[in-house]
Parts: C-alpha cells; structure tokens; sequence
C-alpha cells in the first residue's frame, strides 16, 4: 500500500507529461484512490482537452464513488472549453480530497465547493514542487506577465561571443540539441535584434505540434529581409516603439509577422511594457536566447525568473560577456547542475520565486 505523499508524486508525474502541450493552462495530475488501490489517474493532455480530473474518474468510473483523489491543483469551477472539473468530482461521489497547491485563478473557490458539499479537504501536500512545476502558469496568473527563462551558451570565463564578431557557436552539439528540444515547453522564444543579424537563427522546435512563436525584440523594426525567423514554420512576433519608421514597420508586415507597438523608456524599450502586451496576448511563458543587450535589459528590469547557463569547458577572452555587472545575478541561487555533452547547464532560480504564489 503506497502512502499519501507517493500518490500526490505520482500525480505530480502525471502533471508534468503535460508540459509544452497545455499552455497557457496549467499542468495537472490527478490520482483516485479507494481501499489503497489505485482506481483511476489522469492528466491535462493538451489544450483545450479533458482536463486531469476528467480523465482520472473516467478510469475510475463507479469506484470514485467513496474515494479519495490526489490533486495537483485546486479543481476549477468555472465553465471554458471543459466543464467545471469540482462539479463533475462532487457528482463522482469523491469522499476526500488532497490538493497541492491553490489554483490563482480560482481564489480557492474549487476547495470551497468541494467543502460545501460534503468532501473532506486537505491543502498545500507537496505545495512547493506543485509551485515549481507551474512556475510559467502561476505568474502568467497572478502578474500577467509571462515566466521569463534565460538560456545562454557561455565559456568559462563568462563570454557568450567571440570578440571578432563573427558567429561561432560555443555550446557542443548536444547543447544545441538539447535546447532546441527544450523550445517546445515554452510558449515563445525570444532573441534581440542583434543575434538575428549575427547568427540567423531560425528559433523552432523540432516538434511541429509544439513550435513556439518568434519574438524579436528591437526598438526600431529594422531587420533582415532574408532572416531565417521569417520562415513558415512558426509565428513571429516583432517589437518595436512610436520612434520606428513606417516603411520600417510594414516591411516586417510583408514578411507574415506581427509587429508589437511598446513604450519607449531611456530611449530602449520598455521591457516591462512589452512582457505586460506579449501576457496579455496569451504567451505565457518566453525562454530568451540572447543576447547580451536583451538578457541585461531583462535583468536590470527585474523582469527574470530563471537562468540556464550551458557553460562550455574553454577560454574566450576577448568577447562579449554576458552581463558586466555581476550585482544582477544576486535575485538567483544556484540549484541544479546536468552535463550535457562536454558541457555543464548551470541552473539558477530567484530566491522569492514562490514568495507571490504560495496558497
């Protein structure tokens, strides 16, 4: 017989197979259990489809009745693209339920109404890995703003360019392997101006079903015609401030992209202007790729939330580093290390990272 917390971590198992197929939705994972056995698990699969809690008591069928489910998150109550996941447990005859963490959309409504007819309820099991495994969801929520991760390639002495200014890559294979892989958890990638002038990415994921759209940031709409992020693989999106020349602007818009009017602050763009539209459009999560110019704008805004640095095991020395003020790395503390190839991805999270979301 497994106890609680192996069952709200297989639920958080669960929970996360649906990453980089439900966004802007939160990932959830859902266990019912009567009499020590497991009767019925589930998962929010993609968007727009059942939610977890469907999927859990559609296994179950009449053996959720008198049985206890373990939660990822709070169920919802309000009627979108599924019906209200706290209504359907209530008819289920669900006799308890064990929730990890609050759902910010709900207020704690979906607890409530499960309490209000009959159902014993306990919060906040394994809270934190709740929080952590919807870091994107719970601040897009709460803030309107999308999760900002920064993923940069860096040599061991902090350079993520040569100084000659030709494009030459500094992660190994697997690295670039890796992080195209990682694209499809994201709703957007973002670069500068810059890196698409000097390295011509082309920014997509190698899963069709999960390409993320294309963000470039630049004050001034002034790009390459023949640039790469202007393929058909994916939607991209450009910015650029009042100060942009029109003929500037509908270039851009004859290549098929859009283009997002921010404000202008210090003569850059607002950062925090341009991350509160791209939230408000729905993208909920943007991984940054560079470069320099961008990932420090981020920093100095406050306005990141995650780092990944992919050191590669040599030497640059003349080059570009990747912020020159080290003071802005302070917000983060290390937590994880993975070797990828010759390399090692450096994680780094912000210390108040669940100070705004916690239950």
């Amino acid at each position: 017989m497994k106890t609680g917390k192996e069952y709200m971590e297989l639920a958080l198992r669960l929970a996360a197979r649906g990453s980089g197929r439900v966004l802007p939705n939160p990932r959830v994972g859902a266990v019912i259990v009567k009499n020590g056995k497991i009767v019925g698990q589930g998962f929010h699969k993609h968007f727009g489809g059942a939610h977890a809690e469907a999927n859990a008591l559609k296994m179950a069928g009449k053996k959720a009745q008198g049985a206890t489910i373990y939660l990822t998150l709070e169920p919802c109550t309000g009627i979108g693209k599924q019906p209200p996941c706290a209504h359907a447990l209530v008819k289920a005859g669900i006799k308890e339920a064990v929730i990890a963490a609050l759902d910010p959309n709900e207020g704690g409504r979906g607890a409530r109404h499960l309490k209000k007819h009959g159902i014993k309820v306990t919060t906040g099991a394994m809270e934190e890995e709740a929080l952590e495994l919807n870091k994107d969801f719970n601040k897009h929520a709460k803030t309107g703003k999308p999760f900002v991760l920064v993923k940069t390639a860096i040599s061991l002495d902090g350079k993520i360019s040569y100084g000659d200014g030709k494009s030459k890559q500094i992660s190994s294979a697997k690295s670039r392997e890796k992080a195209v892989e990682m694209r499809k958890w994201f709703s957007a990638i973002m670069v500068g101006k810059n890196t698409v002038i000097k390295d011509n990415p082309l920014l997509t994921s190698r899963d069709k079903k999960n390409t993320p759209i294309r963000i470039i940031a630049t004050r001034n709409c002034r790009l390459p015609q023949n640039a790469r992020v202007f393929s058909k693989d994916a939607h991209t999106i450009v910015t650029c401030t009042r100060h942009a020349a029109k003929k500037d602007i509908e270039k851009i818009i004859s290549k098929g992209a859009g283009v997002l009017l921010v404000e202008e602050k210090n003569g850059k763009i607002d950062t925090s202007d341009m991350l509160s539209k791209l939230g408000q459009a729905g993208i909920a999560s943007i991984m940054v790729e560079g470069g320099a110019r961008t990932i420090t704008e981020l920093l100095l805004a406050n306005e990141c939330d995650g780092m990944i640095l992919c050191v590669s095991p040599f030497f640059i020395g003349k080059g570009t580093s990747i912020v020159e003020d080290t003071e802005l790395f302070r917000r983060f503390e290390f937590y994880k290390a993975e070797k990828v190839g010759p390399d090692y991805w450096l994680h780094l999270r912000r210390h108040d990272r669940f100070s705004k979301f916690k239950s």
